[in-house]
């Protein structure tokens, strides 16, 4: 079952993953990206322009988001796989305002990671090294993107309290197994 992990910047999403990987044994789909790849982030993969655009052009991708400088993909073929393949759990880093191109086409789950607070998010972009991004992060989460998926079927918010990622984890796998 493929479930879609949302948020703004800095909330949490690649902490959540490892942990769901680690502790829950969830698969992990790649996101290929024209960016550095941080320290932790083990299932992503730094492609130079030339290499990601060679794979967009060849339909690598379901679809390219591009944020803060940088292109990211997300492989169609893991996609598909992870879909169809109910006794798995696999789980994608995605940008909340691409769901709509997965909601019509593949089933899967979307659980949109909240932070306990606005403070919360501000510790955790400048402890990550990421403060250029605040107003943008804070921008997006006075939006709120979350408002057109809450009518979506299948579609949850879980809130990562500060310091207790395992917590938010813990809820995802819940939420995952009662859908399979």
């Amino acid at each position: 079952m493929l479930t879609l992990l949302c948020g703004v910047s800095g909330v949490g999403k690649s902490t959540i993953i490892d942990i769901l990987a680690t502790e829950y044994n969830w698969k992990i789909i790649t996101t290929y990206m024209t960016r550095m790849v941080r320290q932790g982030e083990n299932y992503k993969v730094n492609l130079s322009e030339n290499e990601f655009d060679g794979k967009k052009n060849k339909g690598y991708f379901l679809c390219v988001n591009e944020a803060y400088g940088a292109r990211y993909g997300t492989p169609l073929h893991q996609i598909e796989k992870a879909s169809f393949q109910d006794e798995q759990l696999w789980v994608l880093d995605f940008p909340i305002t691409k769901v709509q191109e997965v909601f019509n086409s593949f089933p899967h789950l979307c659980i949109v990671i909240q932070p306990e607070c606005s403070d919360q998010l501000i510790t955790q972009l400048n402890h990550g090294g990421r403060a250029e991004r605040l107003s943008k992060v804070l921008e997006d989460l006075r939006l709120n993107h979350v408002t057109g998926l809450k009518s979506h079927k299948n579609t949850y918010e879980v809130i990562n309290e500060y310091g207790n990622p395992n917590k938010a984890a813990l809820l995802i796998d819940h939420l995952a197994k009662a859908h399979i």
